[in-house]
């Protein structure tokens, strides 16, 4: 049998570095929830993000994580 672990991950982030137009006041934040797995394969990431202007992503990534 494989033996995984699983890991629940959230992650926060505030701001952005580049693309805010000079006369918006507003800060940019964004959340992401996402599970780790670690298999014989290596570490895989499932999750997705939301942010305050509506943006929406799902993404997965197959190897080193950092």
């Amino acid at each position: 049998m494989l033996k995984q672990n699983a890991y629940l991950m959230t992650m926060y982030e505030a701001g952005k570095a580049y693309g805010q137009p000079a006369d918006n006041n507003k800060v940019a934040q964004d959340a992401t929830v996402g599970v780790l797995f670690q298999t014989l394969f290596g570490p895989m990431f499932f999750g997705g993000s939301l942010g305050d202007s509506q943006h929406r992503k799902f993404f997965f990534q197959v190897g080193r994580f950092f």
